[in-house]
């Protein structure tokens, strides 16, 4: 009777595996269902009591039917096959695919990983138009991003991105959960690269993910758009992306079933959050759950143990701290890439424990760590550099600076745009001041000049080397270089800038080998030839010490500053003022009173120059150095010395020359500038041969046309900076913007000198290092002269500014000595108005 019961129940299963459509289950499990089902409707004619004949009979027309049914999905499934489609081999494929990316989550076995890519990939082109496509699709984009985060290979996430972005799925129930891996893959990119439209892709499509999620999909949604709100917390340090990011991550533990794996994953990730903003006990409690939930083996053993560390070491449990970060290096393999976060961990705990030894010798090797992304390095680097620095080892401090700055050009990679350069050099600003001071307290002034030269103005240089010397290049190659040096890569996607920068990369190295020099600065004998006209002076602030670093007669001293400190300077930044006040300009000569004691005359107190270039570091730069040493010395500026050989190397008659003026007084969307055509007027009773062009005429392209063919200019129109992104700083003309991009896109071979009677011409915004100012793109077109200035100019005095310069230049006096005698003769007017006379410079030779 039972034997009966079973085979009846055997047969009913045959015919519904049978009656299931093609793709409800896999090829393999349908012949199996099959197989056991029809052996045992044939085992009852054979086994044990013949059953009553309705059974018999019964149970055959089962068979036949079960088997009929079959063997017509078989055919269906031949002809989808025919057609590209297999859905149940994507079935089968699928689900192996997936059992092999869980046994790499759980053990971290990239073979794992690579077989179950490769499954998922054949699953994706089986499954291709069935309703499982989608899942098949998000669970390669997520294997793919974990495999790139393992191996750093960028192939990995270009191709999860291509994968999670087809049309095809649009329609899908189940569309949140790609778009959920699809925003992860571009929140990766843009961390590991820095390109911010990466970033925005990520949030745009984290946020929808989490808006159309099914319900199985919802938690996994939530805790990617908290990945992505975190890395917007990075790039904008505003709190509440980090709010919205542990509350996303909080609902998605919530909604994440009891014993799923992902539960500590969660609370991993949730223990650093509560680090990053503050909340250290609640971290801690975290942690040790999270701890206590994962296995020794379990791929996530390492990280749990290494982010409780770091929550410990906030509440001084430090003891415990170094042995959680010790099991996390312990268990991490030699060839990941986040072992060098735990290595930069661990040495943190030991530095605050005041094991300083072995503090440094973590951070050495963390730095080290071949297979980080270029940020790890970066950070791992400051980590190493910061515990020698503050422990007095400053020879290593040194080291380890030397390994971060080299790594600063790769950091901001030819590969991103303008802006997304600008961001991350500005993300570690100061990297080469701090190394300046560290090489000075070690003994080395020399080394200090070759570390602020090679850390500070990264884009400037990089600029500069692209207008290199051609002529010793074979024809070929030259042509190749300039084509892509050329190319607008601003307007090209992500994946097309990276192979641009490649091909760059290449052909500079094809053309080192017939040029070995081509393209690379100028070393530090050349450096110091420039003090042959007069001392350059670097004035360097850092909170290890601040000094003033002189090249003079072809050699390099120090003069320490210790009245100088980063707070001391951030105080006199914030009392400049503008305003033409009788209260705030006393407080203007204050600051001019505390740089000339502290700065300028302890520097000149030993040199006693006729001439002097400063080369003022961070904050200093937004400073009026030379309006404090007006009386002492005639003071010019350059953003590097590099900068400066290049300016002299710009040859020129020095004799004056009709200047082409630009005058704006009613730029659209700007206030009126009533003086700015009596400015161009003064401007030609100098020189009459003056061309002027006048509101409308000062067209953009009619402008940048006349550029070409003149060596003087003089801009009297009105300027806007950005203080995030400097290089959107910008002229306003008749018809729109020539920004500090655009100049500095040109090549003027007659430029000479240009004047930008405009606002903050000179200003460096945020960026203090890079000083990516329209007087350095001026100065980059060409011009080895500028005189631009440090704040806004007050229209009823520039002409008359203008007028003074313009007389001294005529009687041929050099544009430094015309901008200090204009200087001197506006404070001779205006005594008590520092703002109307402090605010203009001269850069260059």
């Amino acid at each position: 009777m039972l034997l009966a019961l079973g085979s009846l129940m055997a047969g009913t299963v045959l015919v519904i595996v049978g009656l299931l459509p093609v793709g409800k289950i896999g090829a393999q499990q349908r012949m199996m269902a099959v197989l056991a089902c029809g052996s045992l409707v044939i085992q009852s004619d054979f086994i044990g009591p013949k059953p009553a004949e309705w059974v018999s009979t019964t149970l055959h027309v089962m068979l036949v039917v079960g088997g009929g049914l079959h063997f017509l999905r078989t055919l269906q499934a031949s002809a989808k096959h025919k057609r590209g489609e297999d859905p149940e081999q994507a079935i089968d494929d699928g689900l192996a695919g997936l059992g092999l990316i869980r046994a790499f989550d759980r053990n971290g076995d990239v073979k794992s990983l690579d077989a179950g890519i490769e499954k998922m990939r054949r699953a994706v082109r089986a499954g291709a138009g069935t309703e499982d496509g989608v899942v098949y699709a998000a669970n390669l984009a997520m294997a793919l991003r974990g495999r790139y985060e393992r191996l750093r290979d960028p192939a990995d996430l270009d191709e999860a991105i291509e994968v999670a972005r087809k049309e095809r799925y649009a329609h899908s129930p189940r569309l949140g959960g790609l778009l959920a891996q699809l925003s992860s893959a571009y929140r990766v990119r843009h961390d590991h690269f820095g390109d911010i439209g990466d970033l925005d892709a990520a949030l745009t499509f984290g946020r929808e993910a989490v808006k159309i999620a099914a319900p199985q999909d919802r938690a996994s949604c939530l805790s990617e758009l908290s990945a992505v709100l975190v890395s917007r917390y990075e790039r904008t340090r505003e709190a509440k992306h980090l709010d919205e990011a542990i509350d996303a991550l909080e609902r998605a533990h919530r909604e994440t079933l009891k014993g799923n794996v992902v539960r500590t994953a969660h609370l991993t990730t949730l223990c650093f959050l509560l680090v990053k903003r503050g909340d250290f006990e609640r971290a801690v409690e975290v942690g040790r759950e999270a701890v206590r939930q994962v296995k020794p083996g379990y791929r996530l053993f390492d990280l749990a143990h290494n982010n409780l560390a770091l929550a410990l070491q906030q509440t001084e449990d430090l003891e415990e701290a170094v042995e959680r970060a010790r099991t996390a290096v312990r268990s991490v393999a030699p060839d990941d890439p986040g072992r060098a976060t735990h290595l930069a961990n661990l040495a943190m705990a030991l530095s605050r424990t005041g094991d300083t030894k072995n503090a440094l010798e973590y951070a050495r090797n963390a730095a080290m760590v071949p297979a980080s992304d270029i940020v790890t390095k970066v950070t791992a680097g400051l980590v190493w550099s910061e515990i020698a620095a503050s422990a007095g080892e400053y020879a290593q401090a040194v080291e380890a600076f030397e390994r971060v700055i080299e790594l600063l050009p790769r950091l901001a990679s030819r590969a991103l745009r303008r802006s997304d350069q600008e961001h991350l050099l500005g993300r570690w600003a100061g990297i080469a001041v701090t190394a300046a001071s560290c090489a000075v307290a070690d003994g080395r002034p020399e080394h200090a000049v070759a570390l602020l030269e090679q850390g500070r103005g990264v884009l400037l240089s990089r600029a500069l080397d692209e207008r290199a010397d051609l002529r010793r290049v074979p024809q070929q190659l030259a042509a190749e270089y300039e084509r892509l040096r050329d190319a607008p890569a601003d307007d090209i996607p992500n994946r097309g800038r990276r192979e641009l920068a490649a091909q760059w990369d290449d052909v500079v190295e094809r053309i080192r080998a017939e040029v070995p020099d081509f393209a690379r600065p100028p070393g530090l004998p050349a450096l110091l030839d420039q003090s042959e006209a007069g001392p350059v002076v670097y004035l360097n602030v850092s909170r290890y010490r601040s000094d003033a670093v002189i090249i003079e007669n072809r050699r390099v001293r120090t003069v320490e500053l210790p009245g100088v400190s980063p707070e001391s300077v951030a105080t006199q930044v914030r009392r400049l003022t503008h305003e033409v006040d009788p209260d705030k300009q006393r407080q203007l000569h204050e600051v001019l009173a505390w740089i000339r004691n502290t700065l300028t005359d302890p520097v000149l107190d030993t040199l006693n120059p006729e001439r002097v270039w400063w080369v003022p570091t961070g904050p200093l730069a937004l400073l009026p150095i030379h309006a404090a040493a007006l009386d002492r010395v005639v003071s010019s500026y350059t953003p590097t010395v590099r900068a400066l050989v290049d300016a002299r190397n710009r040859k020129h008659n020095g004799k004056p020359k009709s200047p082409l003026v630009v005058a704006v007084g009613n730029a659209p969307g700007a206030d009126p500038l009533p003086n700015a055509r009596p400015e161009a007027n003064v401007v030609r009773k100098a020189f009459p041969g003056a061309r002027v062009l006048a509101n409308r005429e000062a067209g953009r392209d009619r402008v940048v046309t006349q550029l070409r063919g003149s060596a003087w200019v003089h801009f009297a129109c009105h300027a806007r900076m950005d203080l995030d992104s400097p290089s959107r700083g910008r002229l306003l003309l008749a018809d729109g913007e020539l920004t500090v991009l655009d100049v500095s896109a040109l090549d003027l071979p007659k430029a000479e000198l240009a004047f930008l009677s405009a606002c903050e011409t000179a200003h460096p915004g945020a960026l203090f290092d890079e000083v990516i100012t329209l007087a350095s793109a001026f100065r980059l077109a060409g011009f080895a002269h500028v005189i631009a200035t440090l704040w806004p100019v007050r229209d009823r005095v520039a002409p008359a500014y203008a007028a003074d310069v313009y007389r001294l230049l005529a009687n041929r006096k050099s544009p430094a000595q015309a901008v200090h005698r204009a200087t001197l003769n506006a404070r001779e007017k205006y005594p008590n108005l520092p703002v109307l006379w402090a605010g203009h410079v001269h850069v260059g030779p």
